[in-house]
């Protein structure tokens, strides 16, 4: 229902609806339509999360290809569950009170990005000074890349849609499938990393 129609049209009563419920059922899982996206956006952490763990889990890789992997897994999180990723980061549930459960797991998906961010320093030799500002840039980086994908705004050629191309020299790129997004996004990612460890 959120993808199709977006959060301001979302109701408990439709969403009893929807799954042929009473209207009422709802409301005895969750007290208000907050309760609920809240609920929607942890689970959506949580899913991010397990996507992490399936990474860092991974020992035939080093901590570098486990960095570059998780940053990936934010960005296929992204486009596969477009509708709860707005959530889990828009203005709906940042402007209402959030619940335990979901600053909770907030918090431990993003505690998982800064581990593996500190493996990664670690084994290239990077100074510890430098983890909070990586893991800050690294996530306004995937954060970034991710919403640019989603929301369709890196064009292939000239203008589509009233947008321009944005990315400079990039008047032939193609980026119209979830393959070449996720190309692109490998891509982009693999640079980023080149440039860090410059």
């Amino acid at each position: 229902m959120i993808s199709k129609e977006g959060f301001s049209k979302l109701t408990l009563r439709a969403l009893g609806d929807q799954v042929g419920v009473s209207r009422t059922a709802p409301y005895r899982h969750f007290s208000n339509k907050t309760d609920l996206l809240c609920a929607v956006a942890a689970e959506g952490f949580k899913e991010l999360r397990r996507r992490y763990t399936r990474v860092s889990s991974d020992n035939t890789i080093n901590a570098t290809a486990r960095f570059q992997r998780m940053a990936m897994a934010y960005v296929e999180h992204a486009l596969e569950n477009p509708g709860p990723y707005r959530l889990m980061f828009g203005h709906e549930l940042i402007a209402q009170k959030r619940t335990p459960e979901l600053l909770e797991s907030a918090k431990a998906t993003f505690n998982d990005f800064v581990s593996a961010t500190e493996a990664f320093l670690e084994e290239n030799k990077i100074g510890p000074d430098n983890l909070m500002p990586l893991v800050n840039f690294s996530w306004i980086t995937v954060h970034g890349l991710s919403t640019l994908l989603i929301e369709n705004q890196i064009k292939t050629t000239g203008e589509g849609h009233g947008v321009p191309s944005l990315l400079i020299g990039a008047e032939d790129l193609k980026i119209d499938s979830d393959q070449e997004k996720i190309e692109f996004a490998q891509k982009t990612l693999a640079e980023f990393l080149r440039m860090v460890l410059l």
